[in-house]
């Protein structure tokens, strides 16, 4: 054998060492790509149930019935809804229980209540 025989015979040995060596990374990298499919199947099934279970969550009857078991709160109607009116107080009488006379502005600061005042009768 001539040098150059093992000169090649060692290109030949390299050659297949590094064959082997990417054959053994490309298996390792679709064993990692099969596992990363196998992850994202996961995620989207999940995300799948995890949006299903909103909108059975979100509905407006979920709601109400919740509410009303948990919160114990009712409907809305008209026969349990007050309405507030504008309650006329004279300042007249007002003075006369309190011995003191208002200021001439305490109709002016009235009016910017929720109640309204009237000076004089009723």
């Amino acid at each position: 054998m001539s040098r150059v025989h093992l000169l090649l015979l060692g290109a030949l040995l390299i050659c297949a060492l590094s064959v082997i060596n990417a054959t053994d990374q490309q298996r390792r990298i679709f064993i990692e790509l099969d596992l990363a499919q196998a992850q994202e199947r996961q995620l989207r099934q999940d995300w799948s149930q995890l949006q299903y279970q909103q909108g059975a969550l979100s509905k407006i009857s979920r709601i109400e019935s919740v509410a009303q078991r948990a919160l114990k709160m009712r409907p809305v109607t008209s026969s349990l809804t007050h309405y507030l009116t504008p309650q006329v107080i004279n300042l007249d009488e007002i003075e006369a229980l309190s011995g003191s006379r208002l200021p001439q502005n305490a109709v002016k600061r009235a009016s910017q209540s929720p109640a309204s005042f009237e000076r004089g009768g009723r």
